[in-house]
C-alpha cells in the first residue's frame, strides 16, 4: 500500500519502499551530494538528480554517468556542458550537428527548423519544410528566401515576378566589384 507519515521520516543509507510514498508537503533530500535516483522497474538503469556544493542541479541519464543537463547558481541551463556560458548553453561533443528544433504541428510543419551548428562547425539556419525563412528588423519583414529558393529584399520582399533575386524598395541599388589594382 501507500506509506503516510505525519511527522516525517529520516532515513540514512540506502532504503527500498517496494510501493508509493506519499508527501503532503515537501521533500528533503540532504547529502554531499544530494542525490535521488529513479530508475524504471522494466530495466536496469536509472537517471540521476545532484545537487552539489555549488547550488547547481545536474541532471545525468544513461544509467547515470551520462550529463544531460545543469541548471547553475545563476540560473544558466546547460545542455551537454556542466559549465554553461549564456542562459541557454547547448554542447554537442561529437562530429554530429548542435541545434535546437522548432516544430508547430497546427502549421503543418512537421521537420521543423533548426537553428544551430553543423558538424563542421558553420552557423546554420535551416528550415526542414516547404516554407518560406524570413527576417526582419524593427518589426518589419525585410529579408524572404522562399520556398523556391528565391530571394526576395526590401520593405515588401514578396516575388510576385517569379525571379531567383527580387528587390522591391524606394532606394538605389549599388553594385561594386573589386579592382584588379
Amino acid at each position: 500500500g501507500v506509506g503516510t507519515f505525519r511527522k516525517g521520516i529520516i532515513v540514512a543509507g540506502v532504503s527500498t519502499f517496494s510501493d508509493s510514498v506519499k508527501a503532503n508537503g515537501s521533500v528533503y533530500v540532504q547529502g554531499n551530494p544530494a542525490e535521488v535516483r529513479i530508475q524504471h522497474t522494466g530495466n536496469g538503469s536509472y537517471s540521476r538528480l545532484i545537487s552539489n556544493s555549488s547550488n547547481e542541479l545536474n541532471i545525468y541519464t544513461g544509467g547515470g554517468p551520462s550529463l544531460a543537463m545543469t541548471i547553475d547558481g545563476s540560473q544558466e541551463v546547460g545542455i551537454g556542458t556542466a559549465s554553461p556560458s549564456r542562459p541557454v548553453h547547448i554542447n554537442k561533443n561529437s562530429a554530429a550537428v548542435a541545434t535546437v528544433r522548432f516544430t508547430n504541428q497546427n502549421a503543418g510543419i512537421s521537420t521543423g527548423a533548426d537553428v544551430g551548428l553543423t558538424a563542421g562547425g558553420d552557423v546554420a539556419l535551416w528550415h526542414g519544410d516547404g516554407k518560406n525563412l524570413i527576417l526582419g528588423t524593427s518589426n518589419l519583414e525585410r529579408l524572404r528566401i522562399d520556398a523556391n529558393g528565391d530571394l526576395n529584399l526590401g520593405n515588401n520582399p514578396t516575388n510576385q515576378y517569379g525571379y531567383k533575386l527580387n528587390i522591391q524598395d524606394s532606394a538605389i541599388l549599388y553594385a561594386q566589384t573589386a579592382s584588379s589594382n
